[in-house]
C-alpha cells in the first residue's frame, strides 16, 4: 500500500544533516545501514562498466567508479543493467564469462587489481544471477548476499524471464517480460534473524520513445505485474495460479510465505512523472487500477511501496539520468516497511560538505564518480522485514534438533543458546582431552580421533588435568611437544616441562663425511660411526666429501711433526683422513677410501701399508736402523715408539708383530 508513511520515513532516515539512529551517517561518511537486519536492495544500470575486457587495473575509468560505489553502498541485493556489452551487436558476453566477470568485479581475481572488496573487504555477494536472456547487446545480472533457493516448490529458485502468460489473463496481454526478459531470483534468508526469505525481480525494458518502444514497455510491464499477483501471491486465493494463467513447468505447489516480500527493480526507461500514461512503474506497483480498488500486487493485493515521489538524492533531486527519473524500486510494503529511498549521487558529498567515505579514500575526483561510472545513478532502499525468533541446538537426550527456546522448553529438552548449532553435537557427553600436554573440551570419540586421553564425561579443564609437556628432540632434529612419558617412549630426548618448539631446541643434522662418503646425520652419530661432522644445517649436495682414507700411526695420540711426543706408547691407532693431513702427522695413509672400520691398522711393523708385517717390511727397518736425532724419522722408516729413532726398542716392536696380517 502507497502511504506517506513512507515518505515520512524517508524524510526521517535522511535528515537535515543526512543521518539517522544507527550507521547511517552520509555527513560523517558512513553510509551503511541503520540495522544489520534491514535489507537494502539497489538497482544500478551500469552502462557497459562490468564486461570482459574492461580495464580491471587502474583507478580512472567506468569499471573502478562502479566497484567504489558498490563498496560504499554495501547492497545485500543488486540488481545491474548493461552489463557484459563487449562493444558490437551479437557480442554479448556469454553466462559463463560474465558470471566470472561479476565475480571479479565483487572479489577480484588473477590479473584483477581493482575489485569492491579491495575498498570493502569484509563486504562479498558470493551468490550471482546471470540470465540466458539477451537482447544481443547486455544482459542483466542479479548479485545477493544471501544464497538462492526454491520458495514454492517449482524446484526453481531463478529465472530468466517469467514463464509465459497466457493471452486469457484479465489484464495481461499475455507473453513474457519483455526484450532483455524480466529475471527474478528466490532468496533463502537466514531462519534465525527473519520470519521469511525474498524474492527480487528486475529488468532493463524496452529503450526508446516510438509508439513500438512504449507498447512493448507496457506489454512487458503487465506481464510481469499479473504474474506476481497470480503466481508469487496466489491473487488472495491461497494458492499459485489460481486461474492457470501461468506456464510453469514444473508448477509451482505453494505461495510464498506470509512474511516473504517481492521486490522489483531496474531501468524500466520511462519516466512516470512526464510519461502522460499510466507506465510500468504503475503497473508494476499497483496492477491494473490504483487503490481503492484491490487488484495491487502487494501480498493483500493493496498498491506496493515505490521509490517514484519518494526516492531523491541527498539534495532533493528526484532524477536518475539527466533530468529523468527512470530507474525504480518498488517492494510489497504490507510486509517490508520502508526505512529510506535514496538516490545516490557522489557530487553530494562535496556540495554538502559531507565527510569523505573512507571506501572513498585515494579516489581521483570524488565528485565526479557517479558521473564516470554511468550516465544512471543507482537507487537504493533499506527496508525492515519481519525478523525471526532465534534459534539454536535443543538437546533431548543425546538428539539435537534446532528451534527456538520456547519449542525446546515446551519438548522438555536442554537448550543450548542462540545461533548455536548440531554440528558437532552438544548433546554427546563431554569431558577434558589431554592431547600433548594441551586441554580441551571434547566427546569422547572426538578425543580419540586427535590421539588425546579422555578424562571422563563431565570432567573440566579447569584446573588442567593434563600431565605437562615440553619439546621432544627426535633422531631427525624434528621437535614435538609431547610429555615426558611419551618423548621417552618415542625414543626421544625431553627438553623439560613448559619448554617450546619455537625456537626448535633440537640438534639438527648435517653433513658427515664417512670414508669419502657423505650422509646426512646428527653430530654425534656422525663421530660415532667415525665421520667428520660438516656443521649443523649443511647437506650432502654437490658431494662435499674430500677423499680420504684410514692414516695408521703406533702412537696414541697421534705424533706432530717434526718429532713426535715419545710418551703415552699404547699400540697401533688409527684416524679417517685426508692423505696430506696423514703425512702431515706422520702416519701411513692406507688409500682412498680405505677405512679404520676395517681393522686396516692392527700390523704395528706394518711400513710399507701393504697390511701386513713381513721381510719387505724388515728390508725397510735394516736400512734405517740407527737413523733418528736430529733428524727425527717416522713410523715409515721403522719408528714405531714415535720417540724419534731406529734403535733397539723399535727392533723388539718389530720382532713381535712380524708375520701380522
Amino acid at each position: 500500500m502507497k502511504t506517506l508513511a513512507s515518505v515520512v520515513l524517508f524524510l526521517a532516515a535522511l535528515g537535515a544533516g543526512g543521518s539517522a539512529s544507527g550507521a547511517w551517517s552520509p555527513s560523517t561518511g558512513d553510509w551503511g545501514k541503520t540495522s544489520a537486519s534491514d535489507i537494502r536492495v539497489m538497482t544500478f544500470n551500469v552502462r557497459d562498466a562490468i564486461r570482459s575486457g574492461n580495464n580491471m587495473n587502474i583507478t580512472t575509468n567506468n569499471w573502478h567508479a562502479c566497484a567504489r560505489i558498490v563498496a560504499l553502498l554495501k547492497p545485500d541485493v543488486l540488481i545491474l543493467e548493461e552489463a557484459g556489452d563487449t562493444g558490437c551487436s551479437g557480442c554479448v558476453d556469454s553466462v559463463a564469462t560474465l558470471t566470472a566477470t561479476a565475480q571479479e568485479f565483487i572479489q577480484g581475481g588473477p590479473g584483477v587489481s581493482v575489485y569492491v572488496q579491495q575498498y570493502a573487504p569484509g563486504f562479498d555477494m558470493p551468490y550471482i544471477f546471470v540470465p540466458t536472456e539477451t537482447d544481443n547487446f547486455n544482459r542483466n545480472v542479479i548479485l545477493s548476499r544471501h544464497p538462492f533457493a526454491d520458495l514454492n516448490g517449482d524446484t526453481r529458485s531463478t529465472y530468466s524471464d517469467i514463464p509465459s502468460v497466457s493471452g486469457l489473463a484479465a489484464w495481461a496481454p499475455g507473453g513474457d517480460g519483455g526484450i532483455r526478459g524480466f529475471q527474478f531470483v528466490e532468496i533463502d534468508l537466514p531462519n534465525g534473524t527473519y520470519a521469511g526469505n525474498l524474492v527480487v525481480g528486475g529488468a532493463h525494458l524496452k529503450a526508446g520513445g516510438g509508439s513500438s518502444d512504449q507498447f512493448q514497455r507496457l506489454t512487458a510491464a503487465q506481464n510481469v505485474s499479473w504474474f506476481v499477483d497470480q503466481f508469487y501471491n496466489g491473487a488472495n486465493a491461497g494458492t499459485p495460479d489460481p486461474t492457470n494463467t501461468i506456464s510453469d513447468s514444473p508448477a509451482a505447489t505453494t505461495i510464498l510465505g506470509p512474511n516473504t516480500p517481492v521486490v522489483l527493480g531496474g531501468d524500466w526507461n520511462e519516466d512516470e512523472g512526464t510519461n502522460g500514461r499510466r507506465g510500468p512503474e504503475a503497473w508494476l506497483s499497483e496492477g491494473e487500477f490504483a487503490e481503492p480498488t484491490l487488484d495491487g500486487i502487494d501480498r493483500d493485493r493493496t498498491d506496493c511501496g515505490s521509490t517514484f515521489g519518494v526516492a531523491t538524492d541527498l539534495t532533493g533531486d528526484p532524477d536518475t539520468l539527466g533530468s529523468s527519473t527512470v530507474d525504480y524500486l518498488t517492494w510489497q510494503d504490507s510486509i517490508a516497511t520502508l526505512r529510506r529511498a535514496v538516490i545516490f549521487n557522489s557530487t553530494n558529498i562535496g556540495t554538502l560538505g559531507y565527510a569523505t567515505p573512507p571506501e572513498f579514500a585515494g579516489v581521483f575526483s570524488v565528485s565526479t564518480l557517479s558521473s564516470t561510472a554511468s550516465d544512471h545513478l543507482p537507487v537504493f532502499v533499506d527496508l525492515i522485514l519481519p525478523l525471526g525468533t532465534p534459534e539454536g541446538a535443543c538437546c533431548d537426550g543425546t538428539d539435537c534438533t534446532i528451534m527456538t527456546e520456547a519449542d525446546c522448553m515446551t519438548a522438555g529438552g536442554v537448550y543450548q543458546g542462540d545461533d548455536t548449532t548440531c554440528t558437532p553435537n552438544p548433546c554427546e557427553p563431554m569431558g577434558a582431552c589431554c592431547t600433548f600436554g594441551a586441554c580441551t573440551i571434547e566427546t569422547s570419540l572426538d578425543c580419540f580421533n586427535m590421539g588425546g586421553t579422555y578424562q571422563g564425561d563431565g570432567t573440566d579443564c579447569d584446573p588442567n588435568p593434563c600431565p605437562p609437556a615440553g619439546a621432544c628432540c627426535n633422531g631427525s632434529g624434528t621437535c614435538l611437544i609431547r610429555t615426558q612419558a611419551e618423548c621417552d617412549s618415542l625414543g626421544g630426548t625431553y627438553q623439560g616441562d613448559g619448554t617450546t618448539c619455537t625456537p626448535n631446541p633440537c640438534p639438527q643434522p648435517g653433513g658427515c663425511c664417512i670414508a669419502g662418503v657423505c650422509s646426512e646425520l646428527l653430530e654425534t652419530d656422525c663421530n660415532s660411526m667415525g665421520g667428520a661432522f660438516l656443521g649443523e644445517g649443511t647437506t650432502c649436495a654437490g658431494d662435499p666429501c674430500p677423499n680420504i682414507g684410514a692414516c695408521c700411526f703406533i702412537c696414541d695420540p697421534a705424533p706432530t711433526a717434526p718429532c713426535p711426543d715419545a710418551s703415552g706408547v699404547t699400540g697401533a691407532i688409527c684416524v679417517n683422513t685426508t692423505v696430506a693431513a696423514c703425512a702431515a702427522a706422520n702416519g701411513i695413509y692406507r688409500g682412498d677410501g680405505t677405512a679404520c672400520a676395517m681393522a686396516i691398522c692392527n700390523c704395528v711393523g706394518d711400513l710399507n701399508a701393504d697390511g701386513a708385517t713381513d721381510v719387505f717390511d724388515f728390508g725397510s727397518f735394516s736400512s734405517n736402523f740407527g737413523s733418528g736425532n736430529p733428524g727425527c724419522v717416522g713410523h715409515a722408516q721403522g719408528d714405531l715408539n714415535c720417540d724419534g729413532v731406529v734403535d733397539v726398542f723399535d727392533f723388539g716392536l718389530f720382532a713381535s708383530d712380524f708375520g701380522c696380517q
